[in-house]
């Protein structure tokens, strides 16, 4: 067999073995956080949020990433808004959390100026 052929075998699964690895890791932080919890502490990731209320932040999940102003945190949700929209987020997901610069007309949503007709 060549080489093409090699790779076009066993790629797919060595891609998959790395992926599934990834959600295993996830998966084993989302349940010693659950853990942490029942035995009545706080959440993991709650000294880190209250570091960065109120400023910008870019946030990796399990499954997606979100960049926006961190508005609130209760219970073990966040809210971020960013141009105008809100997101809820739960803390347990949380991969990674990092400081971002976000413009003020982003944080908001862009103010609609009043129409001049002349």
């Amino acid at each position: 067999m060549n080489a093409g052929t090699w790779i076009a075998v066993y790629l797919p699964f060595i891609v998959l073995f790395f992926v599934l690895m990834q959600r295993k890791k996830a998966l084993r932080h989302h349940t010693a956080a659950k853990l942490h919890r029942r035995k009545g502490g706080a959440h993991i990731m709650q000294h880190i949020i209250e570091k960065y209320m109120g400023k910008g932040v870019h946030i990796t999940t399990v499954e997606a990433q979100h960049i926006g102003f961190l508005s609130a945190y209760e219970n073990g949700w966040l809210t971020l808004t960013y141009k105008g929209k809100d997101t809820e987020l739960n803390a347990d997901y949380i991969v990674h959390m990092e400081a971002h610069d976000i413009p003020e007309e982003k944080r908001y949503g862009k103010q609609k100026s009043p129409r001049k007709d002349f």
